[in-house]
């Protein structure tokens, strides 16, 4: 009970504000924790608010009931009866979730969050140096209609194909919104030749069967062409061997003209 004690009273020197921001420059000014305690059956929990003499104040929720009602508990009777405690800090743009209290104080006292955030930014900058690869039609295509068998997600957009391709690192990349407009050109090309149809808003699209169509000719075109260069190559070979022999036979008719008597 030491350690959940201590990480009470770690977390909140850096209690949460009322409402906190996920997004946007303010997300990067985060540097709060927010503390839950579960009852064992699941049907209570307390949002901890405070900490004084072993006591945890909060608000306490009732899942069957809906209704929510300040509390007061010990913290010992909170570890005898099993709550189990939930703990998440927002830092810079991040969030670190937290189940065990010896997790979030080893998080805390070694400066964690802080490490992770900039090896993280670090990474950013290495992939912003980075060009952003043109997607190729037929694999995007094949990727989609891949997702769609494996995933059943029927709707698609430049942003999904974008974040799929390249993780969220893509999303602060310098030219996202280049690339990003090339990809919606390439999802307009299949919309146009039927393989997509809009769904819902005009940057939603629907992959539709002819997409099988298209991949299966496409596959076809490419084993003839397959086919094409290993004839080539054949046809090269066999051509190579022949001139071989000719030469040979010329050099034993040259040969035997010279040393011919008379």
């Amino acid at each position: 009970m030491h350690t959940l004690r201590k990480a009470l009273q770690r977390a909140l020197l850096k209690p949460a504000p009322d409402t906190i921001p996920l997004s946007g420059n303010k997300a990067y000014e985060n540097d709060c924790y927010t503390i839950y305690f579960n009852s064992k059956d699941g049907t209570q929990r307390i949002y901890v608010t405070g900490f004084t003499k072993d006591i945890v104040t909060g608000k306490l929720w009732d899942r069957k009931s809906g209704e929510a009602q300040d509390c007061k508990k010990p913290l010992q009777e909170i570890n005898s009866e099993g709550w189990s405690m939930e703990a998440e800090r927002f830092f810079r743009g991040r969030q670190f979730q937290y189940r065990k209290p010896t997790k979030l104080l080893f998080d805390d006292y070694l400066f964690v969050p802080s490490i992770k955030v900039k090896l993280d930014r670090l990474e950013q900058l290495a992939f912003n140096r980075r060009p952003l690869a043109r997607l190729d039609r037929h694999e995007l295509l094949s990727k989609l209609v891949e997702e769609r068998m494996q995933n059943g997600r029927q709707v698609v957009s430049p942003m999904h194909v974008g974040l799929s391709w390249f993780s969220t690192r893509w999303i602060f990349h310098p030219e996202r919104t280049v690339h990003q407009e090339h990809i919606k050109l390439l999802l307009d090309s299949f919309l146009d030749s039927g393989e997509l149809k809009t769904k819902g808003t005009f940057s939603d699209y629907e992959i539709t069967g002819k997409a099988l169509a298209t991949l299966d000719a496409f596959d076809r075109e490419k084993s003839r062409h397959d086919d094409q260069i290993r004839a080539s190559g054949t046809l090269t070979t066999l051509t190579f061997w022949l001139v071989v022999v000719g030469l040979l036979n010329f050099a034993v008719y040259l040969y035997a003209t010279l040393n011919s008597p008379g």
